[in-house]
């Protein structure tokens, strides 16, 4: 690996990261606490995925090494009642979707009403032209 040393900062030339070595950063995962008590769905979306990816590094470990709430929070995401496993309707459901997920759902709905708004007049047509059919075979069966 080479390097070059300027004063206190070295420049990785194999990584291309440049970093101080006279102090070194500890990655402090976000607040979990509150996660498995509801608190998954107030959190914005990058927050969680920063858990998702921190829970799913650390469960490459054996479990025995995760502390309780890290194993709570792990078994919420996976199994607690949000995104698909969230009732029909509620808000947590809803929560879920994102921009084209909205955008497919509303021309979706629109082709459909279209297709009720052109369906509908000819019903009626179909309706009318039958009724007066059948006044006729009455007639011409009298």
């Amino acid at each position: 690996m080479s390097h070059k040393l300027l004063g206190s900062t070295r420049i990785m030339a194999k990584c291309g990261r440049r970093f101080n070595s006279s102090w070194r950063e500890i990655y402090s995962p976000p607040d979990m606490s509150k996660l498995a008590n509801g608190g998954w769905l107030q959190m914005n979306r990058d927050t969680r995925e920063e858990i998702n990816e921190y829970l799913d590094w650390r469960m490459e470990e054996p479990w025995k090494n995760l502390d309780l709430n890290e194993k709570k929070c792990a078994y919420y995401i996976a199994f607690g009642e949000w995104g698909p496993r969230a009732k029909k309707g509620s808000k947590e459901d809803q929560l879920e979707m994102n921009g084209p997920e909205l955008i497919l759902k509303a021309l979706f709905s629109m082709t459909l009403f279209t297709a009720l708004a052109f369906a509908l007049p000819n019903y009626k047509k179909d309706k009318t032209l039958q009724d007066d059919l059948n006044k006729l075979r009455d007639i011409a069966t009298d």
